[in-house]
Formats: structure tokens, sequence, C-alpha cells
């Protein structure tokens, strides 16, 4: 079996450069929002998605993105820059995708607003927050820098 790493928000020219640096039985996706730029694009494109097909919303992002049907990777990880997060944020609200996903890095990404006790905004970080959970129990792997 194989296993999957998706890229969001990343610019195509890395594609070789992490190809090659990745183990030979993994593949590697780059996905971008059309137009992308904000987390908003991101969160449109994974709900777009999502409506295509039957599956979880991470079968169907595997499926658009061009990889393989999702039970023939061991493990997908989905890799988010900046603004990509959104597309994560909703992988994680889809309580099924949360469970098929077995790694989430996000560089320079995750962001929330606030909340009324001027705190980042509990609704928009507790599916974060349940992943890290799942993490730190040694299930997932779960890394933001």
């Amino acid at each position: 079996m194989r296993t999957l790493a998706i890229l969001v928000h990343a610019d195509p020219i890395v594609r070789t450069a992490y190809q090659a640096a990745l183990p030979a039985d993994c593949d590697l996706v780059i996905l971008n929002a059309p137009g992308g730029g904000r987390s908003s694009a991101y969160t449109r494109l994974a709900r777009d998605i999502a409506n295509r097909g039957r599956g979880t919303m991470l079968e169907e992002i595997v499926r658009f993105a061009g990889g393989l049907e999702l039970s023939r990777y061991r493990a997908v990880a989905i890799a988010t820059f900046s603004a990509g997060y959104g597309l994560a944020r909703e992988v994680l609200a889809d309580d099924g995708s949360a469970r098929q996903l077995a790694g989430l890095v996000a560089i320079d990404s995750w962001h929330a607003g606030f909340d009324r006790d001027h705190t980042a905004a509990d609704a928009q970080l507790q599916d974060l927050i349940a992943y890290a959970e799942r993490a730190r129990r040694g299930e997932v792997v779960c890394w933001l820098g």
C-alpha cells in the first residue's frame, strides 16, 4: 500500500523537489483553490468537492486531487501553508474524514477569530483540538508551525 501527501496552497514549483525527498511509495498531490489566497476559497473548495460525490470529504478530495481510491493508501496526510487551513478545517469538521486522516501539518497556517472574551474562537478550533488530542494519544500526527 502507498502513502499520500496532499499539499494545500503550495506553489507547484516545489513538486519535483518534494516528490524526490519522499519515499518511493509516497504519492504527492498539490491542491490549490481557484483564485487561492484566502482561507475562505479553500473552505468553499472543500465543500464543493464534498458535494460532488458520495464518500467522505477526504475521499472526495483525494479523488478530486487525482489520487488513487482512499482504500489504496495506508495513510493520508495533509500539509497546509497559510490559507490552505480552510480546507483542512473542513476535513477535520467531517468526523469520517478526520478519522481517515493520519497526519496534519500546518505551516504558518490555522487562524481563528475571537470570542466575546477576547480569546481564540472555540468553535473555530474545536476540531483541531480534538485532532491534536488524538495525536497526543499517538493515534495520528499533528504538527503546527
